[in-house]
């Protein structure tokens, strides 16, 4: 999660257990209204409602922040709110630093806050991860097996690791990568370890150039064998709430 960026910078942060009054409530509401505005009329919200199957049936939103406390996280809300119109779905919120003023919001949105995922969620679900870290993407990934996800492009949001740290730390997301990168099903044949290169002078001798272990790719434990990643790009000044935004469809 990004650094919390307040609503009023000149103000100190309120406690989470404060509840916000009705007149402040209003203002953040007023805000929310304005930010829906801002995004449903932007280009890259086409460009995603284009993209986003109007069969689903349900958004599950996590790591969403405190949209009473943080700007990124009010806009990312916003986000939230014009795809539920857009899809008519059934919304759900989970972050566990969630303030009493939040779910007095989400009361008002008519969202509903819940750390256990509702039963109503299926194959038709999107997920709405809009900063989410690794080790949350790839816990869903294992126990949740999802077809949508709506959120960091796991290519960029990835690059900082090798191949073989994102393998050994994060295996679906790993596994992931692979696929959208390759367009292929199946493991790889890699032939890594100490590979010998020739010298290019008789009096040199054959050199060992070191490559990374072999990385096995074992998709009888994966519940997909293709993925698709659109990205959606970067909501201009809101860039910092929705940096890497990408479809993910993973079948």
């Amino acid at each position: 999660m990004p650094p919390e960026q307040m609503l009023d910078p000149t103000k100190t942060p309120r406690s989470s257990i404060e509840m916000f009054t009705d007149k402040e409530m209003e203002g953040i509401l007023s805000r929310l209204q304005c930010s829906c505005q801002e995004i449903r009329g932007s280009e890259v919200f086409e460009r995603l409602s284009k993209s986003i199957n109007l069969n689903i049936n349900d958004i599950r939103c996590l790591a969403l922040g405190s949209p009473t406390q943080s700007t990124p996280a009010l806009y990312q809300l916003a986000l939230l709110m014009e795809l539920k119109k857009l899809t008519t779905a059934k919304v759900s919120v989970y972050d566990p630093i969630f303030t009493s003023s939040d779910l007095k919001l989400f009361s008002h949105l008519e969202i509903t806050p819940t750390k256990e995922h509702p039963s109503t969620l299926t194959a038709s679900t999107l997920y709405y991860l809009p900063h989410a870290d690794l080790s949350i993407t790839e816990e869903l990934f294992k126990d949740k097996s999802p077809a949508f996800m709506l959120g960091n492009d796991v290519f960029s949001h990835t690059n900082r690791l090798s191949k073989v740290e994102l393998h050994t730390k994060y295996k679906i997301l790993s596994h992931i990568v692979y696929v959208a990168d390759n367009s292929c099903q199946g493991a790889p044949e890699i032939t890594d370890g100490f590979e010998p290169v020739v010298a290019r002078s008789r009096k040199r001798a054959n050199k060992l150039k070191y490559t990374p272990p072999p990385i096995k790719y074992t998709f009888d434990e994966m519940y997909f064998s293709k993925v698709e990643i659109t990205p959606i790009g970067e909501l201009g000044q809101w860039q910092n709430a929705f940096s890497d935004l990408a479809l993910h469809i993973i079948r």
